[in-house]
């Protein structure tokens, strides 16, 4: 029954026409959806940062040695301006809040070289606990970074969550 419909000096090159425009096509799809966002940026000074390398693992690790650990919650939803409040929680080694710090909040996408948003956080009712207001408007992966000061010593201490609505 094929053999009527399509002959064979027909059927064999629109099978490979047919192979190739597939190809062609599924490239054209994954470099159009690869640049749909931007794509991945480069990270600016990239290579000052790659020399300060010792000195900001030192930064990193600061509050492990001070034996803290530090939580952060991302709010489940936005307000109407379309900033999230975001909970930051401190505590010793104790199990007891850390209280009055100055702490600053950088949030950025995982895929973007620049944040997207900056915030200082402020004491909130509890001790050890600090709320900054960041824009976080999107569903998806976001990195955040804390950084504020224990007298003259600087600590910092990065996380990855995932926001989903």
């Amino acid at each position: 029954m094929l053999n009527r419909i399509l002959k064979p000096e027909v059927a064999w090159p629109a099978a490979v026409i047919l192979l190739l425009c597939v190809g062609i096509g599924s490239a054209l799809a994954v470099l159009l959806f690869s640049r749909a966002d931007g794509g991945a940026e480069v990270l600016s000074d990239y290579y000052r940062k790659g020399l300060a390398w010792d000195s900001t693992a030192q930064v990193r690790s600061a509050a492990g040695r001070f034996g803290w650990t530090i939580d952060l919650v991302p709010a489940d939803s936005t307000d109407g301006s379309g900033m999230r409040a975001v909970r930051i929680e401190i505590t010793d080694s104790t199990d007891h809040p850390v209280a009055d710090l100055v702490i600053d909040v950088e949030v950025s996408r995982p895929h973007l070289a620049a944040p997207v948003g900056h915030a200082t956080a402020m004491a909130h009712v509890q001790p050890g606990t600090y709320v900054a207001w960041l824009p976080v408007r999107e569903i998806g992966v976001w990195d955040f970074e804390v950084r504020g000061r224990n007298g003259p010593t600087p600590f910092t201490a990065r996380f990855r969550r995932e926001i989903l609505r």
